[in-house]
């Protein structure tokens, strides 16, 4: 018996705390503290469950009001060996790091270790940004004294950058204080209805994402009118609860005044089509829902599609983002190193050629 228990009690350890938002087939909301391996775990028992997830989010240190210490789970040697042997390869194969961690990433079983390695992969992004950051405030600042100190004449590359690295150290802190406050403006301000309605408005406005926060959207609304309308709740109550869910103001808005059309004795699919904002493929599947009779299995059809749909785009869109942005970072910091060091084999050649 206590070895049952100091078992069970291993497995607790084993797992961390997640707070998780959902939402049964009644549409009551719940939100919750649930013990998991992973996001996705915690996330796919419930979707099991027939329950409908809006996140999961891992406990922090003051998660729910309170201050607690995160439970951790240690990763095993061998898979720890595995990774490394792995890592190593790829590396000597000359993959860069990240490109490293992802493939890594994807072909990890262990959904603990796998989770570990995201997070390993955001970290070293963000301190890629933050080298680029301290190249730009301390290091060009300390070369620019240095070419004072020479008196020589520096080409128009080395000017601009030493003017962009001297003005940046000089109102570096400036800056990033007033950065800080234009974000807490635009969080308080998307808390209004004005606010975020704007934010959402230039959102679905952007080329590319703008159709896949659409999409998302979509597909949250149709699967939680699905599993509504399967609960047993009427249409109009089921659109009303299915459009508070929503985070896209315009969409909760566009719901809305559907949900008030339907309780005229309007269908939904038209109710829809008036609001403007819904894709036709979407108000067409839902019309025949409608006119069979099988609403809510046609909503879950719906939802699928465009999740397949938004997770094709995003993977599309993040395979010509990373490169571009690796491509980016890459002409910068070339381009920094080249305007630093180009006096100097200047100078230097000048001087041998003397």
């Amino acid at each position: 018996m206590n070895a049952r228990l100091e078992e069970g009690e291993a497995v607790t350890r084993g797992m961390a705390e997640f707070l998780i938002k959902l939402a049964d087939e009644r549409g009551h909301l719940l939100q919750q503290v649930e013990t998991g391996y992973s996001e996705s775990e915690v996330r796919d028992r419930f979707v099991q469950q027939g329950y409908l997830v809006y996140w999961v989010k891992p406990r922090g240190l003051f998660a729910a009001g309170e201050f607690r210490l995160p439970r951790r789970r240690g990763v095993k040697q061998s898979q720890f060996v595995i990774f490394n042997q792995q890592f190593l390869t790829l590396i000597k194969a000359g993959l860069p790091i990240l490109n490293s961690l992802e493939l890594l990433i994807k072909r990890q079983k262990d959904a603990y270790l796998q989770s570990l390695l995201e997070n390993v992969r955001d970290r070293v992004k963000s301190v890629v940004f933050f080298m680029l950051v301290f190249l730009i405030t301390y290091v060009v600042p300390e070369f620019a004294k240095l070419f004072e100190n020479l008196n020589a004449k520096l080409p128009a590359i080395t000017v601009l950058m030493l003017a962009v690295g001297t003005h940046a150290q000089k109102y570096g802190p400036v800056l990033a204080i007033a950065l800080v406050l234009l974000v807490l403006f635009l969080w308080r301000w998307k808390n209004t209805d004005r606010g975020a309605e704007g934010i959402d408005g230039v959102i679905l406005r952007l080329p590319l994402l703008g159709q896949i926060w659409l999409k998302y959207q979509v597909a949250n609304f149709a699967r939680m009118l699905s599993t509504l309308l399967s609960g047993g709740l009427p249409l109009v109550q089921a659109l009303e609860t299915a459009g508070d869910s929503m985070s896209s103001r315009r969409i909760l808005n566009g719901i809305s005044e559907a949900a008030s059309r339907v309780r005229e004795g309007r269908t939904l699919a038209g109710s829809l089509e008036e609001q403007k904002m819904f894709p036709d493929l979407s108000v067409e599947m839902i019309e025949v829902g409608e006119s069979t009779g099988a609403l809510p299995a046609m909503l879950n059809s719906v939802a699928e599609f465009y999740e397949e749909d938004v997770q094709t785009a995003l993977g599309a869109a993040m395979a010509l983002i990373e490169p571009a942005i690796l491509i980016i970072m890459a002409v910068f910091v070339g381009g920094v190193l080249i305007s630093l060091y180009m006096p100097i084999f200047t100078l230097g050649s000048g001087g041998a050629l003397h």
